[in-house]
């Protein structure tokens, strides 16, 4: 592959990805939308696909990530810790929103295409701060920070951090685990559109990052 050719497709890449975050941030008419999903497939069919290889969170059992409060002033409350229960929840939510981004972004592994790069989480800060009414309504919302490491085999070719969050300021009968995931999603959104990741999912530019 020539150098024009890979700056060629690593600009299409770039474009791609900015055109596929700017409709999922603002969503468009449907024909709109069905014509930034066809570009984004074609480009993304050509570069090497990610693959969730699983997650750690920087908490230990009783680490304070929030608080939680009751009643229409939102007074009465107490501190949330975390805990094996709230750790299984943040994991499900976390790779279903990484699984949901690189669906829409079409870098999900495919048939008869190079092997995917595996993409690692750290959950270094969730803050919730939820307001319940007492009838299954609630208001608040989430904030994450998450480190991703990104690796060819053995070797870490790319980490980053990117931050999300969801904050319902009107009351909501919308489970508070969706809300969890809207934050995730966003945060998987902010490494799906890093340069430097688009770039090291051409495929020659892998191969040379994994021989430095």
């Amino acid at each position: 592959m020539t150098t024009r050719t890979t700056r060629a497709l690593l600009a299409a890449a770039l474009i791609a990805a900015g055109a596929q975050a700017l409709a999922i941030d603002n969503p468009a008419p449907a024909q709109t939308r069905k014509s930034v999903d066809t570009r984004a497939a074609l480009v993304a069919a050509d570069m090497r696909p990610l693959q969730w290889a699983g997650w750690q969170a920087a908490y230990a059992s009783g680490d304070r990530v929030g608080q939680t409060t009751a009643g229409g002033e939102c007074r009465q409350g107490e501190a949330r810790e975390w805990s094996e229960l709230l750790a299984r929840r943040v994991g499900a939510e976390l790779q279903q929103a990484f699984d949901d981004e690189l669906a829409r972004a079409h870098l999900a592994p495919r048939s008869r295409q190079a092997a995917a790069l595996q993409v690692s989480a750290v959950l270094n800060d969730l803050q919730l701060n939820l307001c319940s009414s007492g009838d299954g309504h609630w208001q608040g919302g989430f904030q994450v920070q998450v480190s991703w490491k990104v690796r060819q085999g053995a070797r870490v070719v790319h980490q980053v951090r990117t931050k999300g969050s969801y904050v319902a300021v009107q009351t909501t009968d919308r489970p508070p685990a969706y809300a969890l995931r809207d934050a995730f999603a966003k945060a998987a959104r902010g490494l799906l559109a890093d340069q430097r990741l688009m770039a090291l999912l051409q495929p020659a530019t892998v191969t040379v990052a994994a021989r430095d």
